[in-house]
């Protein structure tokens, strides 16, 4: 079962305990409502057809593997479920900010992403990264690898 969240608004400034966000939410490819929270840290809200957004519930149930939270494994469930999808969504939109702007790396044995920028620069350029690569042998540069698999990196690191 595929799910996905599109046509995503985050309110950064309202966002407290949780992110105060509103989502179209796809189930296989097809729309089957909206969800949302307010940022507060209460539940998340759908609007649109209960029964397959209960189907999806009962699915990621029975076929994923429980999180831990507080240090309680949890079940499982499509707020859960659109909160991660929702993090993805932000860390994809911060990374493509980041490396447009600067020379991200990771330093070969580390755990961190560093970054380097050049006063002025307003676009990352092949200059930049021949640079970064020359002074920094052996790292990986975010910013020649294909996106998934630096996103990867960049939550890793997170």
């Amino acid at each position: 079962m595929k799910t996905e969240i599109r046509n995503i608004k985050h309110i950064e400034h309202l966002s407290h305990e949780t992110h105060c966000y509103s989502a179209t939410l796809y189930i296989d490819g097809k729309k089957i409502g909206m969800v949302s929270n307010e940022g507060h840290g209460g539940p998340d809200c759908f609007q649109g057809d209960e029964r397959a957004f209960r189907e999806a519930e009962s699915w990621l149930a029975e076929n994923t593997s429980p999180v831990e939270i507080g240090g309680h494994a949890i079940t499982m469930n499509m707020e859960i479920h659109c909160a991660d999808l929702v993090n993805a969504h932000l860390a994809a939109k911060g990374l493509r900010s980041a490396l447009r702007a600067s020379v991200l790396f990771q330093e070969e044995g580390s755990p961190e992403i560093l970054q380097v920028k050049w006063k002025g620069m307003r676009k990352v350029e092949g200059s930049h990264i021949a640079a970064v690569v020359r002074d920094h042998q052996g790292a990986i540069i975010l910013n020649t690898i294909p996106f998934d698999q630096a996103l990867q990196i960049y939550r890793t690191a997170g």
